[in-house]
């Protein structure tokens, strides 16, 4: 039911935030007189990286280059040296944009350097700005390196996160090619950054166990559309995989590898929900995310944390006037790079000659391949696709009330034809405190959204369309994949050459599909404080999805095996409720300082599901499944489980320097057999932070040590229901 986890760490923290590391790739690419847009197309081909372009960019410039094992900094800084366009890089995007122009009476010059820390080590990834030029900027490389092209009296504004914000004057670097060496030191007040823990909040100075973070300020540096994306390259341990490139698609969230057998999704907790649905949950609502990454962390959410655990806190009212916050962010994704493809006449040539030396029958029109058009299916199948991406945001009050609002909007045209993505969502936070003694929090969110998907990815899907022969003959009145009458062009359907071949854009096109979801999430807490230090807590919250859609395919008479009319309807619903209680209690005396904590959780979610599929009907016209001929299957089902917990956690620490923490959490759980159903998951863990001994304290050159030993153990209950 459980895994056992050791974790001994002994570790030497010279920074108080985790830097972030990222593997630049190395790219072969030869280009000879292609344009702008034929490199940015042949780099996505190549690499995980995507371009977003200003639209004043003119991507029919020309550009020649060849490179083996280049990164991309390097490659980008040849290529666009002299170009008129500067760039910055951040989270697997290239942003591209115009050079800013120089006024009349300054001269541009080339300044080149190094970001460091304190210990003399690169800073990868840091952003350099052209100070009131926002648009001209870089960002460092693997080495820590940088080049930009600056007025001659600019100011640079170099940042990076957990360190200070450094402004360099350039008037020092001449063009001479003098370099700069900026060192960057670390920003001491992040040692006093609370993190949310589970079932409460600590410095991250006093953290025992793994946990990264990142804020609000982090996360709408980059336009990104879901949780996945706004977590990608930014902690340590936290991989982000993209399971699809279709619009809406979810990502694959891996912390620290494989964690157990089965799934190794998260836990997800939002506004301490735990297994809250974050497909729709709008990034800029987020205010912070914490991963608990080790088992003596995460142990405090028991047979749900073996995969780690990531803790979504959301934006709430603010104290003051009502703040009003509107942005908007439109992108286009480009065609991806075509594979070269024969054309028809190649393609004839070559098969005649296989046919006749295996004495093969082919079609009597490729006789003449003069005659025959050329079909590029994947120039059919591709298209650019648009992201646009809308949110609103209202928050204020007074010291009693705080309410906040969110409205967003997101849509999503994806390149492959027929592929979208809609989502709308709203949010409603209010905290209300009227007496000193007493506090409630509500929060709602809602979100709707619908997707259309009916070409897809795989063998089945894009990865056919290298395969498909480039060019149709059987229909007398076309042989274009849609000539825009209502006539679309086919294969023969009798001869074997072309039996495994069909038009997949038809196919695709007169397909209906429709997929709607709704997502609720609603929970109400109040807490008390009896006595100082003291918080009774209850929070109850429900969460509801509903999910319909239906899947019609018209009768096609255009493949050897005339396939009848098919419709498939479905619907789908959850409903589920959370309570928890809580009790936690603080306290420091002397140099001593205590936190205790004890609760109980129910948590009961019952699901229900039908669909129904069936074939052949009068008219294409209808979506009914009492009027199909036959009905191929229909099937349901409704299965409800629960979760009881008890939990609790101490937490010492003396003197500022030994801290130790535990914690116990047992759980039981219906989703496994009687006699297996209930487990227990304890942690121990504790650190010393020898930078506040007296032989350390007053040394400069060390800001931060702390040594860290740690044991917990998590389960797994993400299996099917016993």
């Amino acid at each position: 039911m459980y895994k056992k986890k050791l974790n001994f760490i002994l570790f030497i923290v010279l920074f108080a935030v985790n830097q972030l590391f990222a593997q630049t790739p190395k790219i072969d690419l030869s280009l000879r007189d292609a344009t702008l847009k034929e490199f940015i197309n042949a780099v996505e081909q190549k690499t995980d990286y995507t371009f977003m372009l200003d639209n004043s960019i003119d991507q029919s410039q020309r550009i020649s280059v060849q490179v083996r094992q280049e990164t991309i900094y390097a490659l980008l800084q040849k290529v666009l040296t002299g170009k008129g366009l500067t760039f910055e890089i951040a989270n697997r995007q290239i942003l591209l944009k115009v050079r800013p122009e120089t006024g009349s009476n300054q001269t541009a010059k080339r300044i080149t350097g190094t970001v460091i820390d304190q210990a003399g080590e690169p800073v990868i990834g840091a952003s350099v700005l052209e100070k009131g030029a926002a648009a001209n900027g870089t960002v460092t490389d693997t080495d820590g390196n940088f080049s930009l092209t600056v007025a001659d009296n600019a100011v640079l504004k170099v940042s990076y996160i957990g360190y200070v914000t450094q402004e360099i004057s350039v008037s020092s670097a001449n063009n001479s090619g003098k370099r700069l060496i900026i060192k960057l030191m670390e920003d001491t007040q992040a040692l006093e950054e609370i993190v949310v823990i589970g079932y409460g909040t600590a410095k991250r100075r006093d953290l025992t166990g793994a946990i990264s973070s990142i804020a609000s300020e982090q996360i709408v540096k980059v336009p990104v559309t879901n949780i996945g994306q706004a977590m990608q390259g930014r902690m340590s341990g936290v991989q982000v995989t993209n399971n699809d490139g279709a619009p809406g698609a979810s990502v694959q969230v891996q912390i620290r590898g494989i964690g157990s057998f089965g799934d190794n999704t998260p836990l997800y907790v939002v506004d301490g929900y735990p297994g809250a649905n974050i497909s729709s949950i709008n990034p800029q609502d987020i205010q912070s995310i914490d991963v608990l990454k080790d088992a003596s962390a995460a142990a405090i959410y028991g047979n749900r944390a073996a995969n780690g655990v990531v803790i979504i806190t959301t934006k709430r009212g603010e104290e003051g006037q009502i703040q009003t916050s509107f942005d908007a962010t439109t992108s286009v994704q480009f065609k991806p790079q075509p594979y070269n493809m024969l054309n028809s006449q190649e393609f004839v040539g070559l098969a005649m000659e296989v046919a006749t030396r295996e004495n093969s029958p082919v079609l009597a029109e490729w006789s003449n391949p003069a005659g025959l058009r050329t079909i590029d299916w994947q120039d059919v199948m591709y298209r650019s696709g648009l992201k646009q991406n809308y949110n609103l945001s209202l928050r204020g009050g007074t010291e009693k009330s705080l309410t906040s609002v969110s409205l967003g909007m997101m849509k999503h045209k994806g390149i492959v034809e027929f592929s979208d993505y809609n989502r709308y969502n709203t949010a409603f936070t209010h905290d209300y405190k009227p007496v000193k003694w007493l506090r409630s929090s509500t929060t709602a969110r809602y979100a709707y959204t619908d997707e259309k998907v009916l070409f897809g990815s795989g063998q089945g899907g894009v990865g056919r369309l290298a395969k498909l022969i480039p060019t149709m003959t059987a229909n007398p009145l076309t042989d274009l994949p849609d000539d825009g009458n209502g006539n679309y062009g086919y294969y023969s359907k009798t001869e074997n050459a072309v039996r495994d071949n069909e038009n997949v854009y038809a196919r695709s096109k007169l397909n209906d599909q429709k997929n709607v979801h709704h997502n609720l999430t609603a929970t109400t807490a109040i807490e008390i404080y009896p006595i100082n230090g003291l918080t009774l807590k209850t929070n109850f919250g429900v969460s509801y999805g509903a999910s319909s859609g239906y899947n019609f395919h018209p009768y096609d008479d255009r493949v050897p095996t005339t396939r009848k009319a098919t419709y498939r309807q479905y619907a789908s619903n959850s409903f589920e409720y959370l309570w928890e209680n809580t009790a936690n209690y603080s306290r420091t005396f002397d140099r001593h300082a205590l936190d205790l904590l004890a609760g109980i959780s129910i948590q009961e979610n019952t699901a229900r599901d039908i669909n129904a599929e069936g074939e052949g009907v009068m008219s294409d016209g209808l979506r009914n499944l009492a009027s199909m001929e036959n009905i191929r299957s229909i099937a349901g089902y409704q299965q409800t489980w629960s979760l009881a917990s008890y939990f609790g956690r101490v937490t010492y620490k003396f003197d500022e320097r030994y801290i130790l923490t535990a914690t116990v959490r047992r759980d039981g759980s219906s989703r496994f057999a009687s006699g297996n159903r209930w487990g227990t998951f304890p942690s121990v863990s504790a650190a010393w932070r020898v930078k506040e001994e007296s032989f350390l304290k007053e040394l400069d050159a060390v800001s931060n040590l702390k040594f860290r030993a740690s044991y917990g153990e998590a389960g797994n209950q993400n299996i099917g229901l016993f």
